[in-house]
């Protein structure tokens, strides 16, 4: 049996004190997923995951608000595992909002607060029991302090789901993203209820840790999918959902909801910028690096402009900041061809209007995002290509993205041909506001 499977399996055979109600291997997911991370070695590693198991217990970081409506029929859950993401909240609400009626369970972020109720103190009493439910798991001390700092995670959130009505209110739950820990254990709670559960696609899943023996062949995100139905993008993610596993009965392709509203036009102007879309430097856990491909994407772009007389944009991904890219990235990048740099959760659509053209790596989500944007998009695939069911857009060095960006200016409508052929087979036709809405209105 797979290593991840089989830890998985261990946690849902212990019925835990306190959570009767989850199976908690299934609901730790993520967090069993990212077990591999480098924790500092020796008696240090273990020290920090003791601070961070007592920082569970006796602080809080987020509070929910209930927006309810007696009428209300669909909760829409926006968990604390994504607040530090705006463009997630935008794409989520963009959904919820289509609908006149609903319920929003939602999280904000306020700062670590210390917390020494005795609701705190009684969490001291279940990690004792915890500890000793676990005890026939091999796993190390710090694994054991890591995952019963889960548990402790999971209970507070029990707490908060505890407060729902579940009196026949409502006939659907809608989250962002059920393979993380608290949209999973909601899901769970409502499947116990009978109450329809439905996750929408926040994200291209790709395999989390590929070069782990223990994850061959495991696509994470759907991995740890619970709900009754998968509203995905398109085709594109419909087939690598059934190779995952996912029954197609399970499958709704309704679009991407973050382009709800946006408007879809080719640039005519040229401007003689392009953007080039950076990948988070280091995935904590997955095995994965960026740093080296994404500073070859830098050179790439330092020859091309060099060669076009072009001048480059620098988006870098959400979880970035100035100071850590600046140290990174700072020597590769030629001012003379810089226009600007974006940090943070700047949108893309607003990048759009800035360029002709952007380049992305082999597996960055942005690209099929631009792309639908009507964007020409080239993706550096020497390394990596998730996209390779697209024999068309992929570059392996400056020379052969000089070719296609050539073809941009001599043929442009061959590119757009391109263009429209690949966003019909990822994300179908039609307007996406008016497929999410019809879908939710079946429940009400």
């Amino acid at each position: 049996m797979n290593d991840f499977r089989g830890l998985k399996g261990q946690f849902d055979k212990v019925n835990f004190i306190g959570l009767h109600d989850f199976k908690m291997g299934m609901a730790m997911n993520v967090p069993i997923g990212v077990r591999m991370r480098d924790f500092p070695a020796g008696y240090s590693g273990i020290l920090s995951v003791l601070k961070s198991l007592i920082g569970e217990i006796f602080s809080q970081d987020y509070y929910y608000s209930y927006e309810h409506d007696n009428a209300s029929k669909i909760l829409f859950l926006f968990s604390h595992s994504y607040i530090i993401r705006e463009d997630h909240r935008v794409m989520f609400f963009k959904t919820a909002n289509l609908l006149p009626v609903r319920d929003v369970l939602e999280a904000h972020h306020c700062g670590r607060r210390i917390d020494f109720s005795w609701s705190s103190f009684l969490l001291l009493f279940y990690v004792m029991i915890w500890f000793w439910q676990i005890r026939y798991i091999k796993l190390s001390l710090k694994d054991r302090l890591y995952y019963i700092g889960n548990l402790v995670w999971g209970k507070r959130w029990a707490r908060e789901l505890y407060k729902i009505d579940f009196n026949g209110q409502y006939n659907l739950l809608v989250t962002l993203c059920d393979a993380h820990m608290a949209d999973n254990m909601a899901t769970q709670l409502f499947k116990k209820y009978r109450i329809m559960t439905a996750t929408l696609q926040h994200g291209w899943y790709s395999m989390t840790i590929p070069k782990a023996d223990s994850f061959r062949d495991i696509n994470l995100g759907l991995e740890g999918m619970v709900s009754d139905k998968f509203l995905c993008y398109g085709e594109y993610s419909k087939q690598g959902a059934v190779v995952s596993g996912i029954e197609l009965n399970r499958i709704v392709c309704l679009g991407n909801p973050q382009f709800i509203d946006m408007n879809k036009r080719y640039q005519t102007c040229p401007k003689k910028i392009f953007c080039l879309l950076l990948s988070r430097s280091l995935e904590a856990g997955t095995g994965y690096d960026f740093i080296a491909n994404n500073r070859e994407m830098i050179e790439i772009a330092n020859e091309i402009c060099l060669k076009m007389k072009m001048k480059y944009i620098i988006k870098y991904h959400p979880g970035e900041d100035k100071a850590e890219t600046d140290l990174l990235y700072g020597k590769s990048i030629k001012q003379e061809f810089l226009h600007d740099q974006y940090w943070n959760t700047y949108p893309l659509i607003k990048l759009v209007d800035k360029v002709d053209f952007s380049i992305t790596d082999g597996i960055s989500t942005t690209y099929l995002e631009m792309l639908y944007m009507r964007q020409p998009s080239f993706r550096y695939i020497k390394h990596f290509d998730t996209f390779t069911k697209f024999a068309w857009g992929g570059f392996m060095d400056s020379s052969e993205v000089l070719v296609l960006i050539k073809m941009l200016d001599s043929q442009p409508e061959k590119i757009h041909k391109h263009i429209e052929s690949m966003v019909e087979f990822v994300y179908g036709g039609g307007d996406v506001g008016a497929h999410y809405k019809k879908y939710l209105k079946t429940f009400m």
